[in-house]
C-alpha cells in the first residue's frame, strides 16, 4: 500500500519544516504516531526512534511498535524515515517520505508526504484508517503552524 498526500499550508517553508523533519514532533499533530521516543546510541550517527503506531476504528484498536531510522538526505526540505529493526528478522516495510517546498502562492508551503507499507497484516483496514487520519492530521498541522509556534520538545 502506498498513499501519497499533497497539502498546501499557509506559511513559509521555514515554519513548516520543524514540524515534519523530526519524527519526535509528529505525535503533536497526528494520532497515528502515538508515541515516538529517540533511541540513544552513542555509536551511530543515524537518528533512530522507537515508534508506537496506534489506530482505532470504532471499538477496535490496533498498535504496532517498530524502530524507524532517518535516511540520509542531501536535499533541503526533505526527510525520509524507514523501518530498520536490529533483531535480524524480516519485517514489513514502513516508509514515510516528506518534502516541503515553496507553495504556489506567496507565503505558502507545498507539503508532499508518501507513506508506504508493505506487509499483509490488516492492510485494508490500515489503508482506511490512514486515509481518515491523514485528513485530520492535515488540519491539525495547518492549525499548529498558523499559531506561529515551534514544536515543543516533548510529545503531547
Amino acid at each position: 500500500m502506498k498513499i501519497e498526500v499533497v497539502h498546501e499550508i499557509v506559511a513559509p517553508v521555514h515554519e513548516v519544516l520543524p514540524w515534519v523533519s523530526d519524527l519526535e514532533k509528529y505525535p503533536q499533530w497526528t494520532n497515528l504516531l502515538h508515541r515516538v521516543e529517540p533511541e540513544m546510541s552513542g555509536e551511530s550517527p543515524v537518528r533512530a526512534w522507537r515508534v508506537e503506531l496506534r489506530g482505532k476504528i470504532g471499538p477496535f484498536a490496533r498498535s504496532k511498535r517498530l524502530r524507524m531510522e532517518q535516511a540520509p538526505s542531501t536535499t533541503t526540505g526533505h526527510a525520509r524515515f524507514e523501518r530498520r529493526e536490529l533483531d535480524g528478522l524480516e519485517h514489513g516495510v514502513w516508509i514515510l517520505d516528506v518534502s516541503v517546498g515553496p507553495g504556489g502562492a506567496s507565503g505558502t508551503s507545498h507539503l508532499s508526504v508518501v507513506f508506504e507499507y508493505r506487509g499483509g497484516l490488516w492492510s485494508g483496514v490500515i489503508e482506511r484508517l490512514l486515509r481518515d487520519e491523514i485528513e485530520s492530521s492535515k488540519k491539525r498541522l495547518s492549525a499548529l503552524v498558523a499559531q506561529g509556534g515551534q514544536p515543543s520538545d516533548q510529545a503531547l
